[in-house]
């Protein structure tokens, strides 16, 4: 089954190319036949329009290492996600947050750890309540995921985030509320397919160990074995990334964090249409007709059973 636009052409790198044969099980002779076996897959779920091109797929199969049943999983869970938590996903547009993103939390460094993963910055602390809703940090990291998916190098290597709680105060209780884990470990977790390296936590003061507590039990094996709790001990980043990967608060030699988020922001605006018009369309359908007045059940695999006359779309960009 051939995808309705063009099809994958590698232009990978020889060492990205064996990096990913070795940790992701993709292979050139292969890499077709498991696109089109996952593309196949979607015909099971007519209540969702999936987009089918050649390499949105892929970054479902690497994130699940080519494994096409957990991919189809994560890639179901990528739009049923948005019917649950519209707070979120409805107006999923960069200039949606921009006031978060003027509090200069986050961004993504170009540069990479020990291991060769992208290095993102996340620093909560600066987090004002008074000025966005947790959500609205929440949609950003919903944007920031998919502007980093745009990247092959990084959907093969990975990123490891540091995530600084420098500021963290009572103000901030919100992060603690046990549904804003489990919307925040949902996201990272099952729904964006990002390869997560490490989670470095640092700057954490005596309320974060009652936050952490709650997030852990949202995490699965994988997540907690890569967790790295730093507290103030900054220069222990250092055995994980090497300086010249750091920007000069965290011990490195790269400018300082503010810098790197302003940059990151204008990334994203700039990049904000093109991802607008790539999505705009795709999304859980509404059965407003059903032959059996309802449909009828979903098989473990995420494919439906039963059969619809009547469909509407919910446009999710």
């Amino acid at each position: 089954m051939a995808s309705s636009g063009e099809r994958y052409v590698c232009r990978l790198s020889p060492e990205l190319q064996e990096k990913a044969a070795r940790e992701l099980n993709e292979h050139a002779e292969t890499r077709a036949t498991f696109i089109d076996t996952l593309r196949a897959k979607t015909k099971t779920r007519p209540d969702i329009k999936f987009c089918s091109d050649d390499a949105f797929l892929l970054r479902f199969l690497r994130a699940r290492k080519f494994d096409v049943d957990k991919a189809f999983h994560n890639l179901v869970r990528y739009y049923e996600v948005r019917k649950e938590f519209p707070q979120v996903f409805d107006n999923l547009y960069p200039s949606s947050v921009k006031h978060v993103l003027d509090q200069e939390m986050t961004c993504l460094l170009q540069a990479k750890d020990k291991n060769g993963a992208f290095v993102a910055i996340n620093r909560l602390g600066k987090w004002e309540p008074s000025k966005c809703e947790y959500t609205d940090v929440a949609r950003l990291s919903v944007i920031g995921g998919e502007k980093m998916l745009e990247s092959e190098e990084l959907q093969i290597v990975g990123v490891s985030v540091i995530l600084d709680f420098d500021g963290l105060a009572p103000k901030h209780g919100a992060y603690l509320l046990p549904s804003n884990a489990r919307l925040i470990m949902t996201i990272l977790q099952s729904v964006l397919p990002l390869r997560y390296k490490a989670m470095h936590y640092v700057n954490t003061p005596p309320l974060f160990e009652t936050g952490f507590k709650i997030w852990k039990t949202f995490m699965n094996d994988k997540m907690k074995e890569r967790v790295h709790l730093h507290g103030d001990r900054i220069e222990s980043l250092t055995e994980h990334i090497p300086s010249s990967s750091l920007p000069c608060e965290y011990g490195g030699t790269l400018p300082e964090t503010s810098i790197h988020c302003q940059k990151y922001a204008q990334d994203l605006f700039s990049w904000g249409d093109i991802y607008a018009k790539k999505n705009a369309g795709y999304g859980i359908i509404k059965p407003q007709d059903t032959l059996g007045g309802t449909v009828s059940s979903i098989d473990p695999s995420g494919g439906l059973v039963g059969s619809f006359k009547k469909l509407d779309v919910y446009f999710i960009y």
